[in-house]
């Protein structure tokens, strides 16, 4: 985190929720979101989420641009991929990014 972050974990807030339909739930988001894969390693863009608006999440980030302000670092997360495939302007912005940021993508295995 930019700065002297406090804690060293922090919460997230993603733009989806998770479906139980039929006994087999999902995960349904808006569209072009892929949601953050656990243990993978990103770049992320947040903006704190505003406590005066939404109480019950105060403490939260949330990503902003819905997928523009994510990046995954170590390739694994596939649906980011993918999603890189289809989308010529993220895929150019990721570039950027990863140019700006080189040293933090270089790290990592």
């Amino acid at each position: 985190m930019k700065g002297n972050p406090q804690d060293e974990v922090i919460g997230v807030s993603q733009r989806g929720a998770i479906v139980d339909a039929n006994s087999q739930p999902f995960v349904m988001t808006t569209e072009g979101f892929t949601p953050l894969d656990k243990g993978s390693k990103y770049i992320l863009f947040l903006k704190e989420i505003d406590a005066s608006e939404f109480p019950n999440m105060a403490g939260l980030y949330s990503i902003i641009s819905v997928n523009q302000g994510k990046f995954n670092l170590d390739k694994s997360d596939k649906q980011e991929e993918m999603y890189e495939t289809k989308d010529l302007q993220y895929k150019n912005l990721k570039e950027q990014i990863r140019s700006k940021y080189k040293k933090d993508f270089d790290s990592t295995p």
